[in-house]
Protein backbone atom coordinates (compact mmCIF):
# COMPACT_ATOMS: atom_id res chain seq x y z
CA UNK A 1 0.00 0.00 0.00
CA UNK A 2 1.25 3.32 -0.80
CA UNK A 3 1.25 6.81 1.09
CA UNK A 4 -1.45 9.11 -0.40
CA UNK A 5 1.02 12.15 -0.20
CA UNK A 6 4.76 12.14 -0.83
CA UNK A 7 6.64 12.13 2.36
CA UNK A 8 7.36 16.36 2.37
CA UNK A 9 3.71 17.25 1.74
CA UNK A 10 2.74 14.68 4.62
CA UNK A 11 5.62 15.92 6.82
CA UNK A 12 4.23 19.36 6.05
CA UNK A 13 0.66 18.27 6.30
CA UNK A 14 1.31 16.43 9.98
CA UNK A 15 2.86 19.95 10.96
CA UNK A 16 -0.06 22.18 9.70
CA UNK A 17 -2.55 19.74 11.63
CA UNK A 18 -0.52 20.34 14.63
CA UNK A 19 -0.75 23.93 14.36
CA UNK A 20 -3.70 24.13 13.63
CA UNK A 21 -3.64 26.20 10.44
CA UNK A 22 -6.31 26.35 7.78
CA UNK A 23 -6.26 23.54 5.04
CA UNK A 24 -6.06 25.76 2.68
CA UNK A 25 -2.38 26.82 4.01
CA UNK A 26 -0.92 23.74 2.53
CA UNK A 27 0.03 24.93 -0.72
CA UNK A 28 3.01 24.09 -3.77
CA UNK A 29 5.39 27.82 -3.62
CA UNK A 30 6.79 28.90 -7.62
CA UNK A 31 8.66 25.90 -7.68
CA UNK A 32 6.06 23.38 -6.69
CA UNK A 33 7.34 22.78 -3.34
CA UNK A 34 4.89 22.01 -1.11
CA UNK A 35 4.73 24.85 1.86
CA UNK A 36 2.62 26.01 4.81
CA UNK A 37 1.61 29.81 3.72
CA UNK A 38 1.75 32.12 6.64
CA UNK A 39 0.55 36.00 6.78
CA UNK A 40 4.20 36.48 8.21
CA UNK A 41 6.16 33.96 6.70
CA UNK A 42 5.79 30.26 5.46
CA UNK A 43 7.26 26.75 6.19
CA UNK A 44 9.04 24.19 4.49
CA UNK A 45 10.42 20.63 5.09
CA UNK A 46 13.84 20.01 4.40
CA UNK A 47 16.11 17.35 5.31
CA UNK A 48 16.54 17.28 9.43
CA UNK A 49 13.04 18.76 9.83
CA UNK A 50 11.50 22.49 8.68
CA UNK A 51 12.18 25.73 7.09
CA UNK A 52 10.57 28.15 8.93
CA UNK A 53 10.71 31.86 6.79
CA UNK A 54 9.68 34.83 8.58
CA UNK A 55 9.17 38.31 6.92
CA UNK A 56 8.57 41.22 9.80
CA UNK A 57 8.37 45.11 9.00
CA UNK A 58 11.05 46.15 11.94
CA UNK A 59 13.85 44.89 13.84
CA UNK A 60 11.68 45.21 17.32
CA UNK A 61 9.18 42.60 15.34
CA UNK A 62 12.19 40.56 14.18
CA UNK A 63 12.80 40.69 18.35
CA UNK A 64 10.19 39.37 19.23
CA UNK A 65 9.95 36.80 16.48
CA UNK A 66 13.05 35.22 17.16
CA UNK A 67 11.93 35.35 20.85
CA UNK A 68 8.68 33.44 20.11
CA UNK A 69 10.55 31.48 17.80
CA UNK A 70 12.95 30.07 20.55
CA UNK A 71 12.85 26.25 19.78
CA UNK A 72 13.79 26.74 16.89
CA UNK A 73 17.86 27.44 15.39
CA UNK A 74 18.22 30.92 13.47
CA UNK A 75 20.28 30.19 10.61
CA UNK A 76 19.80 33.20 8.69
CA UNK A 77 19.78 36.54 11.34
CA UNK A 78 19.33 39.21 8.30
CA UNK A 79 17.70 42.63 8.93
CA UNK A 80 17.06 44.30 5.36
CA UNK A 81 16.61 42.54 2.07
CA UNK A 82 18.94 38.86 3.49
CA UNK A 83 21.72 40.97 4.62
Amino acid sequence: MSDRHPPARQRLALFAEALGSASTALRRDECGDPRINGKRGHVYVVSRGFLLSCVCESRKAWTYAKRALSFARVTQDGNEKGR
